[in-house]
C-alpha cells in the first residue's frame, strides 16, 4: 500500500508490513504519526481490504475514566449516559453508566435484547464484529440520561433508520 505523510508529504510507496509497522511510530522524514488513508497500488487492489482490527483511538479515556461515576456510587433515579461504544459492522452498541476504573462496566447494552447488565473493557477491546473490524467509541456522543437513551434505543429497534 502507499502511505503519505500529511505534515512533509513524505511518500512510503509499496510499502511493506515491515515498513508499514515502521511508520506507525512516526514518519521517517519529520516524526509526524499523521498519515493519509494508504492507497492501493496493483495487484493489491483486486485483494480485499485489510482487516487489521487496529483501532484508531482509545476506548477508554483519562478524561472518561475521570467522569464515568464508579460502580459503587450511589444509584440515581435516572444516570447519565456517559459514552456508547458499537460495531461498526454490526448493530451492537454498548452504553456506559459506571466504571469501576479498571475494567468492569456497567450500562445498557443493545445487542439481541435491549437489557441492563455489566460488560468488561477488556472484552470490548478484543471483541471483533463480523467483518473483522473492532469495537469503537463514539467520538461525537455527549452524555444523556439513561431514559432518553432507552427511549432512543426503543425507537431505532422499530425503525432501523433512526440513530440514537
Amino acid at each position: 500500500m502507499n502511505w503519505t505523510c500529511t505534515e512533509c508529504g513524505r511518500q512510503y510507496p509499496n510499502a511493506d508490513p515491515a515498513t508499514e509497522q515502521a511508520i506507525k511510530g512516526g514518519c521517517f522524514s519529520c516524526g509526524c504519526r499523521v498519515f493519509q488513508m494508504p492507497t492501493m497500488s496493483g495487484a493489491a487492489r483486486n485483494q480485499a481490504p485489510p482487516t487489521d482490527g487496529e483501532r484508531r483511538h482509545k476506548l477508554m479515556t483519562q478524561e472518561l475514566r475521570h467522569k464515568i461515576p464508579a460502580l459503587s456510587a450511589p444509584e440515581t433515579a435516572d444516570p447519565t449516559v456517559w459514552t456508547c461504544y458499537f460495531t461498526p459492522d454490526s448493530s451492537w452498541h454498548w452504553y456506559v453508566i459506571a466504571f469501576d476504573g479498571d475494567d468492569q462496566m456497567f450500562g445498557l447494552v443493545d445487542g439481541l435484547e435491549v437489557e441492563l447488565g455489566y460488560f468488561s473493557l477488556r472484552e470490548l477491546e478484543e471483541v471483533r464484529g463480523k467483518l473483522g473490524l473492532p469495537i469503537e467509541r463514539d467520538l461525537h456522543w455527549t452524555p444523556k440520561p439513561l431514559s432518553q437513551v432507552q427511549d432512543a434505543v426503543k425507537r431505532a429497534r422499530h425503525d432501523p433508520g433512526l440513530r440514537v
